[in-house]
């Protein structure tokens, strides 16, 4: 895992003044096999998956400042992956301020329930702290990885089980300890923590 400085870099890593634009890349990238792995660890997803997942991949390049990509779900839904650099996510405050959760690297996910609805949005605010690359990996691509390959399909649901769990409980609003919370408060939680419908139909199929 790549360290980086979580200093703050001047006024741009708080506010979003003129930031620059967001490039898309396409193509395949050997590295990214490896990162991939990483990923969906500890699932041993075979590497013939991994080189679809890779062909189908963007890569988005963005400047060191506050996030200003305006959707998950441009230029089409996707999975969002740490490529290189590194960025600090969390959530605004009352007053607009960032407040920081953890810093994220490479193979970290930087976002897999944004794109999952609609009209869909970022799970988590963020700050880049050194111009940052993030792989794209389209939601249709890692659906088809799904029905064609089984461990696959186990690591994907893992991997999204356990975001969703982690987004669950750093809501703001969830006191801190499980003995601090009513049933109708976990009920709440847990709510909060499901898709629509039955998301692990597809999985099953």
């Amino acid at each position: 895992m790549m360290k980086c400085s979580t200093e703050t870099r001047g006024p741009d890593a708080e506010s979003a003044s003129q930031p620059a634009h967001a490039s898309f890349v396409t193509g395949t990238f050997e590295d990214d096999v490896a990162l991939l792995r990483i990923a969906f660890a500890p699932m041993p997803v075979p590497d013939s998956t991994l080189v679809r997942l890779s062909d189908a991949s963007r890569m988005i390049c963005c400047p060191a400042g506050r996030f200003t990509l305006g959707s998950p779900r441009r230029p089409e839904p996707s999975w969002w992956l740490v490529r290189h650099g590194c960025a600090s996510v969390g959530r605004l405050g009352a007053d607009g301020g960032f407040i920081e959760r953890r810093l994220i690297g490479p193979g970290e996910w930087f976002d897999v329930t944004g794109a999952l609805d609609l009209p869909g949005g970022w799970a988590e605010a963020a700050i880049v702290r050194e111009p940052i690359e993030l792989l794209a990996l389209p939601l249709e691509s890692l659906f088809e990885a799904c029905d064609s390959d089984e461990v696959f399909a186990r690591a994907f649901a893992l991997t999204l089980a356990a975001r969703m769990r982690e987004l669950a409980l750093h809501r703001p609003d969830v006191p801190q300890g499980a003995e601090r919370l009513s049933a109708a408060e976990l009920a709440d939680l847990r709510s909060h923590a499901r898709l629509p419908g039955d998301p692990m139909a597809m999985l099953r199929r």
